[in-house]
């Protein structure tokens, strides 16, 4: 199982014109992406370092790709990490979201409010958020 996060930033306002938008926006720019393998052991790619070839192979093998909101996910994979970087396209059914299951269980949406209500004892690094809202 492959579980991913991009951040991003772009000229384009997200919460004005949308995801689908802001993907297809030539100033949008992937900054980085988290990634696990294995749900364990967490890895970090930036545009500048070579391409993340174990997440491409995993891919390649039809692995299943999760994500919170993989809609986003999958608007930045196809329409910049397809283009731009030559990355292979993940097929639709492929794609896993947690926020979808959340909502399916009545669960908050929200991925620190879900994992509170589901008293996950791993907490959203909310630090982290906080920076790469600055950028």
């Amino acid at each position: 199982m492959v579980v991913i996060d991009f951040e991003t930033r772009s000229k384009v306002d997200i919460r004005k014109t949308g995801s689908s938008v802001y993907a297809r926006d030539a100033s949008t720019q992937v900054l980085c992406l988290g990634y696990t393998l294995d749900g364990y052991k967490a890895k970090l790619w930036t545009p500048e370092m070579a391409p993340p070839e174990d997440l491409l192979q995993a891919v390649r093998d039809g692995e299943e790709i999760h994500a919170h909101n993989a809609l986003f996910e999958r608007l930045i994979w196809t329409h910049i990490c397809v283009p731009r970087f030559g990355w292979p396209d993940v097929p639709f059914e492929s794609w896993r979201c947690s926020l979808a299951a959340c909502s399916r269980l009545a669960l908050p949406r929200g991925l620190e409010d879900a994992g509170k209500a589901l008293g996950l004892p791993i907490e959203k690094d909310l630090e982290g958020r906080r920076i790469m809202l600055k950028l």
